[in-house]
This record gives C-alpha cells, structure tokens and sequence, in this order.
C-alpha cells in the first residue's frame, strides 16, 4: 500500500471529500438501514461537509494516496464558555476510506488545536465505523 501522505484541508478538497462522506453513509445504512438514503448522494453529502467547514473557526486535514484523497477530518469550536477551548468534529467532518487513516488524520489536525490551545476534543463517529 501506498504511503499516506496528509496536508491541511482546503476548499479544493470538497469534491472529494463528499464522495467519501457519501460512500461512508451509505455503509452505515447497510448496518442502520432506517438512516436516510439522501446523504447517499455527494451533492447532499457535499451541503453538510460544507456546513461544517464554513463553521468559524473550522479546521482539518486531509489524507492522500498516490496524489488521491482517501481521508478528511474537519472540526470546530464551539461555545467557549460552555465547553472550555474545544474542537468538535461532527456527522460530517470525517470519513476515509481505510479507518486506520484517521489516527494520522487527527494526528496533524489536534496538533493545529493543540497549539492554538483547544485541548478539549470531541468526536462524533458512527459506531459502524469499527
């Protein structure tokens, strides 16, 4: 397997990084068949990853192989005065292809947030992504 290679995410990433949204939900309904079948769709699955990186504050990174995007991972902070200095990576801000990937993916992003003093992170991930 080629070696992962992992960079700042950026708007170019966007396209691809619905199709991987997409693919993602669409194992998950195999396990959960009763989620919609609407976020199947990357033009749908593209709204809501957008969503998440036009969020103040968002940040992320994203994962290559061969030149090709196989993994993202984006979050944000939310209220300081409630969660302390915080990221939260959403539904949305996350999916690869390989699930290993997101070790090196949140590796480069928590250092970002690390630095800028956000030690509180959160994560929401489905529970078929073992």
């Amino acid at each position: 397997m080629a070696r992962l290679e992992v960079a700042p995410f950026a708007d170019e990433h966007l396209e691809d990084a619905a199709r991987l949204l997409a693919a993602r939900h669409a194992r998950q309904r195999e396990a959960e068949p009763l989620l919609s079948e609407r976020f199947e769709e990357p033009a749908t699955a593209r709204e809501e990853l957008v969503a998440a990186w036009s969020a103040e504050g968002a940040s992320g990174a994203a994962a290559f192989r061969d030149g090709r995007l196989v993994g993202y991972l984006v979050g944000s902070p939310r209220e300081v005065e409630v969660w302390g200095e915080n990221v939260w990576i959403g539904a949305a801000g996350h999916a690869a292809e390989e699930a290993e990937d997101v070790r090196d993916l949140y590796a480069a992003a928590a250092a970002r947030w690390l630095e800028e003093e956000r030690r509180r992170h959160y994560a929401l991930v489905p529970a078929t992504d073992l």
